[in-house]
């Protein structure tokens, strides 16, 4: 299902794209329920909520894209406190810390953007000096560095660690 909906967004509908989502994080909170502390059945719960909390922003549902993502950060927050050796989680929170904080620049609040992108570019960076030869971490990091960069020019906050932070990505990527 979640493959599904992927295919869905690729195309650009969305309103299909989530529907596949919804039976998918539907799926998956079952799952939780019925065995919470299995943590590939949570890891797996906070993509279906990201996965439809983006199908949402695309449709410009920013009231509930705003709490299924919360709900996602929660969960994924919880995997890195709870299994600090296992990459994926960290990998995943990044990711969704800084399409989070893309969410806030764009939808009129970025400072909490800020807030957002500044932790997931030190979540990324963890991932980075901790595995320097795995390239897609770098790519990650390249991009959180770029959506920091881009929210920091557009509260016109230090333009210089900007500037930093674009060049950064560039290294990166």
């Amino acid at each position: 299902l979640q493959n599904y909906g992927n295919f869905f967004m690729d195309s650009g509908d969305w309103k299909a794209a989530e529907a596949k989502y919804r039976k998918a994080m539907e799926t998956c909170k079952a799952l939780v329920r019925q065995d919470e502390p299995r943590r590939q059945n949570q890891l797996v719960y906070s993509v279906a909520l990201g996965n439809v909390s983006a199908a949402l922003y695309r449709q410009n549902r920013s009231d509930e894209t705003d709490a299924l993502f919360r709900e996602a950060i929660k969960i994924q927050r919880k995997l890195v406190r709870d299994y600090p050796s296992v990459p994926d989680y960290r990998s995943r929170l990044a990711g969704n810390l800084m399409t989070m904080g893309g969410y806030y620049g764009s939808t009129g609040n970025p400072t909490e953007g800020l807030s957002l992108a500044e932790e997931g570019v030190r979540t990324v960076e963890y991932l980075t000096d901790t595995y320097p030869a795995v390239a897609t971490y770098h790519r990650v990091h390249g991009g959180s560095l770029n959506n920091l960069a881009w929210l920091r020019s557009e509260l016109n906050q230090d333009l210089e660690r900007a500037e930093q932070a674009a060049t950064f990505a560039i290294q990166h990527q």
